[in-house]
């Protein structure tokens, strides 16, 4: 049987890193499950790692490359001493406590690990975008997918890169896990996102309610498509 620990962080981007430091901070032992390397996928480190510059982050008036950045969180995260380790969840039980964690097999009996406390910080909504992307290819729909982790880096780039990115004349759809009004500028038919406060819920039933489905944002795509 796997010890419990006090704390697990599933996702180590900027949103699991940051909890890993503040409850290292608190002695906590956080164990940070990073996710696994992969060239299709999430990455550890979360989309930063794939990102050059990042200007809008706090205290780096000359901008910092994407994967230094979530280095240095990273390093301040163990050296407060959480755990980091490669591995990537493939299923959870938090019917009771304590909470279940498998890595690997998820049909195996025994968890991986058990912890009084889970912090679920899998961030970027471009898996969910590739999610939708491949519901769509199911019905011989093609769709682009496009990360721009940085809009202010985005819109000082050429005309070129520009609509390289964002080719003239296909429907846009954006999904952000936030404001939508940053995202109308770019002639988006649509944008799933959030434009209230104070919901509370499970994070399950809120991604549902706001629409951060892959059925939904598919669909969103389907009704764009349709007005063209």
């Amino acid at each position: 049987m796997s010890d419990i620990r006090n704390v697990v962080i599933v996702g180590s981007g900027p949103a699991g890193l940051t909890a890993a430091i503040y409850t290292a901070r608190a002695n906590l032992e956080p164990l940070v499950l990073e996710g696994e390397p992969s060239s299709t996928s999430d990455q550890p480190g979360g989309q930063l790692m794939l990102t050059t510059d990042v200007e809008n982050f706090p205290g780096f008036p000359e901008g910092v490359m994407g994967p230094d950045l979530m280095m240095r969180f990273r390093e301040q995260a163990v050296r407060f001493g959480a755990e980091a380790r490669y591995e990537k969840v493939s299923k959870v039980d938090f019917s009771e406590r304590p909470f279940k964690l498998w890595v690997g097999d998820p049909d195996t009996e025994e968890p991986t690990y058990r912890a009084h406390a889970v912090i679920i910080a899998t961030g970027s909504e471009v898996q969910l975008a590739l999610q939708a992307q491949a519901l769509l290819a199911e019905r011989k729909i093609a769709v682009r997918v496009v990360s721009m982790p940085s809009t202010t880096t985005f819109d000082r780039q050429s005309p070129a890169y520009k609509a390289e990115g964002l080719p003239a004349g296909l429907p846009r759809v954006a999904v952000e896990m936030g404001v939508t009004d940053g995202w109308w500028k770019y002639g988006c038919a649509a944008v799933v996102g959030i434009d209230t406060y104070g919901e509370s819920a499970p994070a399950p039933v809120l991604f549902k309610h706001f629409g951060f489905t892959e059925e939904n944002v598919a669909a969103t795509v389907l009704a764009a498509l349709k007005r063209k």
